[in-house]
């Protein structure tokens, strides 16, 4: 999405865990772990509240090119 748009990725983070909520219910974690742990890690993110990211315009459009309209 961001490549097409003519930006590049510099980092992409996670923000508060669900973990660090003192009230979360353990079954709660215990179940995601076992999901995550059966699919292979495809839940990583799920974890988090918010996600943060960090893009930047892409070199070949910093020179007064702009996106096509391909």
């Amino acid at each position: 999405m961001f490549e097409r748009e003519g930006f590049s990725l510099d980092k992409v983070c996670g923000i508060k865990p669900f973990s660090a909520i003192p009230r979360a219910n353990r079954v709660v974690w215990w179940a995601y772990r076992a999901l995550n742990v059966i699919s292979f890690g495809n839940f990583h993110d799920m974890r988090f509240l918010q996600i943060a990211i960090v893009a930047r315009p892409a070199t070949r459009f910093q020179n007064g090119g702009g996106a096509s309209g391909v």
